[in-house]
């Protein structure tokens, strides 16, 4: 059982003291050659650790977690390092920590890096790093699967010298959810109207997952001459309202609206369309999650089939004049 003091005066001092401890634990006599640990470590009769950070060590810190993904759908991962000195660049590995057993995914350094299981998947760049900075990274999963879920390490790699801080830091990608979200549009493939005719449309969007996930849904227009489909309206996560750009005159003069009907019912209201308004209308649904950071990440997303729809342009008069029967001009 050990118990121990220690008193930092600077960091020559720091290293001894680290050392004097590190030496007391493992019972042996202190030597100059011991390795300046992560953190001093004070063990008390219950063998409870007590951390004492060192200003201006270095820090991996990955994004705080759990956090809870579909499978199939991309993830991406942020993990940064502070308080380094040396190159501007440092190197990243991410391992993927199982019951009895650690599984190498990706490493910035070193291409074979990847287990088995991984090799495959980095090797045609469905998993990959996205380079921030110097100091900063994304792991990209672009399909998320079931044996993807664990504790997952980012580590950056000791440089040389001695070793000063926190090298690794771990965060958990929770048991990967099942894809619930439904999207569907069930009324008419087309319809055909005229300029100021009314429009109604419905589309049903429902999600069954156990976690506590917000929806959001966007009405779309796909016009014959739009490279993209616009959005007309979004009913957003927080329930709120929001025109699409170009709808926004429409929409505050009470020409554009949406409603929720019900739990699964989104009805897009338009009391007088626009020969504009002339192509394919579909509805998309995503659903979004709060992170522990308090950041919300969108983890699935769903369209309906489309509404191919028709106006007829009005007030426009066609004259077809022809001359009469048996007449003859009598000019010249």
């Amino acid at each position: 059982m050990v118990y121990c003091s220690v008193h930092i005066h600077s960091e020559d001092n720091l290293r001894t003291e680290a050392s004097v401890i590190r030496a007391v634990r493992d019972d042996r006599e202190p030597h100059p050659s011991d390795l300046f640990p992560l953190y001093l470590m004070c063990h008390s009769r219950f063998l409870q650790r007590t951390y004492i950070r060192l200003s201006g060590q270095i820090q991996v810190q990955i994004q705080l977690g759990p956090l809870y993904r579909v499978k199939g759908y991309p993830i991406s991962i942020s993990c940064n390092v502070t308080g380094f000195t040396g190159p501007p660049t440092r190197d990243f590995q991410f391992i993927l920590k199982k019951p009895n057993m650690e599984l190498n995914i990706i490493s910035t350094s070193d291409p074979e890096f990847a287990y088995g299981v991984f090799s495959g998947r980095t090797r045609n760049k469905e998993i990959y790093i996205q380079r921030l900075s110097g100091s900063s990274v994304l792991l990209w999963i672009k399909n998320l699967q079931e044996n993807d879920a664990g504790d997952l390490l980012c580590v950056t790699l000791h440089t040389g010298g001695a070793y000063y801080g926190d090298y690794d830091d771990e965060t958990v990608l929770s048991t990967v959810i099942a894809d619930t979200l439904e999207a569907s549009y069930s009324g008419s493939p087309s319809q055909s109207l005229s300029e100021g005719d009314p429009l109604q449309l419905e589309c049903q969007v429902s999600s069954q997952t156990f976690q506590h996930t917000h929806l959001m849904v966007t009405w779309f227009l796909h016009g014959e001459e739009d490279e993209n489909p616009r959005p007309i309206i979004t009913l957003d996560k927080d329930l709120t309202v929001r025109p699409g750009a170009g709808f926004e005159d429409r929409y505050h003069a009470g020409l554009i609206g949406m409603d929720k009907v019900e739990d699964t019912t989104y009805r897009l209201k338009m009391p007088q369309v626009q020969q504009s308004d002339q192509g394919k209308f579909f509805c998309k649904a995503t659903e979004w999650i709060q992170d522990p950071d308090r950041s919300w990440t969108q983890i699935a997303h769903k369209t309906t089939t489309a509404c191919d729809v028709e106006i007829k342009r009005i007030g426009e008069i066609y004259i077809l004049a022809w001359p009469l029967e048996g007449q003859v001009d009598s000019r010249g």
